[in-house]
């Protein structure tokens, strides 16, 4: 059974960090997703995964299953103001005040946000020696270094370092690209709302998608979802995702 529950301890000295480390950790780099139902496991051991959940919660987990969450976001909870201190209006009867992906900014920030783009949590690391990465480690510990391998904030997570059978794929994240088209490839179209994160999700939760494309129209959206992987083309306004395989 899924775990959801309560927020994280940041008590960790820096020493306990280390760049040796990251050479055996799963990484989100700038323009990395988890959208809901994606993961990234640690890839040396596989006993320490993340996994941003579909009920809306991102939970590091020990071992094999979700028996074992040893830090969440607590993202899952109706909230009633965004990570800002901002209230949340109503969302047309969608859960938008849980959150739907996390993301690592080419600013140094990791957020979570809910499908309106409202940050629900967030590290509120800013403008470190970009760009930066993201990292969960073999100890446990869930770890944001800056371009020079130096730790600017942390899950205060660290464990013994376990060993497990490594799953495949050990990781699934979406790449997302902002002003760029992935013209052709597509099997499927819908019209959504105008938000981005409605075509991530849908392809996150579809076997079949590889990309997908968001374009924005007048008051609505296309989300066209791609079995294939076609190549970038420039094109001002236009969203595109590829969903990123770590065999």
């Amino acid at each position: 059974m899924k775990k959801s529950m309560i927020a994280f301890s940041a008590a960790l000295l820096v020493v306990a960090i280390s760049p040796a480390s990251q050479a055996m950790s799963g990484r989100l780099w700038p323009d990395y997703y988890l959208f809901r139902g994606q993961y990234q496991y640690e890839p040396t051991n596989c006993y320490y995964r993340l996994e941003m959940q579909d009920d809306g919660n991102l939970v590091t987990y020990a071992g094999p299953g979700y028996s074992n969450p040893i830090w969440w976001t607590s993202t899952h909870t109706l909230a009633e103001r965004t990570c800002e201190g901002d209230l949340l209006l109503g969302c047309n009867g969608f859960e938008c005040d849980k959150g739907m992906y996390a993301a690592m900014q080419r600013d140094g920030n990791f957020v979570v946000y809910n499908r309106y783009a409202n940050c629900m949590w967030a590290t509120m690391v800013f403008n470190y020696n970009l760009p930066g990465e993201l990292i969960q480690q073999v100890d446990g510990n869930l770890v944001v270094y800056d371009a020079y391998s130096q730790p600017v904030w942390w899950s205060g997570q660290v464990r013994p370092q376990f060993s497990a059978t490594c799953p495949s794929p050990r990781g699934k994240k979406t790449l997302v690209s902002n002003n760029l088209d992935r013209p052709g490839g597509d099997y499927s179209f819908h019209l959504v709302e105008a938000q981005p994160s409605i075509c991530g999700d849908m392809c996150a939760h579809d076997s079949r998608c590889k990309a997908w494309t968001y374009v924005p129209r007048n008051g609505y959206a296309e989300c066209w979802l791609k079995d294939s992987m076609p190549a970038l083309s420039s094109r001002e306004g236009v969203v595109s995702g590829a969903i990123i395989i770590d065999p």
